[in-house]
């Protein structure tokens, strides 16, 4: 009896001071919505990055606010420069020309903290729709 009144108080206290690890979802700061386009035989990758916008709400980031435009450094493709095309005063897309729809395509750019990079895949079924490419460091 003695025990099970011990056993009580240790569970009682493991749940007041909630021993469990926290989980760790990975957060990804920057992201870019990806448009493939077929031109003829040519394939078109236009890219336009932006950072999510959150708040934080009672120690708690609430997502889903929209999307602020970024400006990047050096965006590559499988390690090809991109072409910059100035659509405002504060949005920038990227273009980039890519082999075939059905293939991974690696894309990096640099920010004054460091090179960012992000992984996607393009499929016949994607031609026409964003892509949404998410990246970390």
């Amino acid at each position: 009896m003695y025990m099970l009144k011990i056993m009580s108080l240790l569970l009682l206290f493991a749940n007041l001071f909630n021993c469990s690890t926290p989980k760790k979802t990975e957060t990804y700061p920057f992201s870019a919505d990806v448009l493939i386009k077929k031109d003829g035989e040519k394939l078109t990758a236009q890219f336009m990055f932006y950072a999510p916008i959150s708040e934080i709400l009672n120690g708690k980031e609430n997502r889903g606010f929209g999307k602020s435009p970024l400006i990047v450094d050096f965006p590559k493709i499988n390690g090809v420069a991109m072409k910059e095309v100035k659509t405002s005063e504060t949005t920038k897309m990227y273009l980039a020309e890519i082999e075939s729809a059905e293939k991974d395509y690696t894309v990096t750019f640099m920010r004054k903290d460091g090179e960012y990079q992000g992984v996607f895949r393009a499929t016949e079924s994607d031609l026409g729709k964003t892509i949404t490419v998410q990246f970390k460091k």
